[in-house]
């Protein structure tokens, strides 16, 4: 940006050329978002940066047992709300942000998608049908990594567990 008030002095012809150009700002992806494939564009076109007033469009694709969970600009929740109530769901979207004002882009901006890894319900069902068992009370106890299991114990995708298993 140049501006002001410029004093010249006729002495000869001259020509003044001005040229104005849109402000253009610088787009980044916090390297925090992680686990996901997020893209940044304007146009159909990956960016790194963008005029004043032109609309970023932000692509987000969570990697196999991960979901999307949140997106922040510039440090703030700009209230993108996900599908469904199973978070586990939310693997792929995409966002259009029109700037703080909603015409247009007017400053640098910064992109922040968390990813989270998937975790599953496990359900523990006992069931005592055996002539032996009956009347004592219960078939049995069952742990999942030594800790006496229960219903909806979060198992995160990828990982192993063990169940032991001991009858009355």
């Amino acid at each position: 940006f140049i501006g002001g008030n410029y004093k010249f002095i006729a002495s000869k012809d001259v020509t003044v050329s001005v040229e104005y150009k849109k402000y253009s700002y610088k787009v980044k992806l916090d390297p925090a978002s992680v686990c996901g494939t997020t893209v940044l564009s304007v146009g159909g076109k990956e960016v790194s940066e963008i005029e004043d007033g032109e609309v970023l469009n932000i692509s987000m694709e969570s990697d196999e047992g991960y979901h999307i969970t949140e997106l922040l600009i510039n440090g703030n929740d700009v209230g993108f709300k996900l599908y469904g109530d199973v978070l586990n769901n939310n693997t792929q979207s995409s966002f259009t942000y029109k700037g703080a004002t909603g015409d247009g882009v007017h400053g640098d901006v910064s992109v922040l998608v968390r990813y989270e890894i998937n975790r599953y319900t496990f359900n523990l069902e006992v069931l005592n049908d055996s002539v032996n068992f009956n009347g004592n009370g219960g078939a049995g106890d069952v742990f999942v990594d030594g800790v006496k299991a229960s219903n909806h114990l979060g198992i995160a995708h990828g990982d192993d567990f063990y169940l032991d298993i001991y009858p009355s």
